[in-house]
């Protein structure tokens, strides 16, 4: 269980992003410690440097298993680690906006894969793609690239 964050806001004609970065606990970890070290990383390391006002955009699994090839085991960690990140912010009285996985990743009309969607951020994010250059190991699932993806899809609605 990985958790891609960005932090970005629309300028006057474009999409500015400030920070970005993944949290990933040691996957040998059982699944309530790589949670609790999600929400504890996503508080001490992005949460406190931020300024309000403060809106999340998060992925929310859709009723649908489209999650490629993850097991049932997988999907079931994947929504308890989702609540608890909810919960969390939620009880910093930040507001946070679910979308769907079916809703933000389709291009053209189709959802779209998620090396497709990367390829597209690398393309349209000059310091994502400067980092992932000089790091090529920084996102190797893809969830930073996600994470700006679904915030740029937000930002443009």
């Amino acid at each position: 269980t990985a958790t891609g964050w960005a932090i970005c806001h629309r300028s006057t004609n474009s999409f500015v992003v400030e920070r970005f970065g993944v949290i990933r606990p040691t996957a040998s970890w059982v699944a309530d410690r790589r949670i609790l070290t999600i929400i504890e990383r996503l508080h001490k390391e992005v949460l406190v440097r931020q300024t309000p006002p403060l809106r999340v955009i998060m992925e929310w699994q859709s009723h649908l298993r489209a999650a490629g090839n993850r097991n049932a085991n997988g999907l079931a960690v994947l929504g308890k680690a989702q609540g608890a990140v909810w919960w969390s912010l939620c009880e910093l009285g930040i507001k946070v906006e679910h979308v769907s996985e079916r809703e933000w990743t389709k291009i053209n009309g189709w959802p779209a894969k998620k090396v497709d969607r990367a390829k597209l951020i690398t393309l349209a994010c000059p310091e994502y793609r400067e980092a992932v250059e000089e790091n090529p190991n920084l996102d190797s699932g893809l969830d930073i690239a996600d994470a700006i993806g679904i915030a740029f899809w937000r930002l443009s609605r």
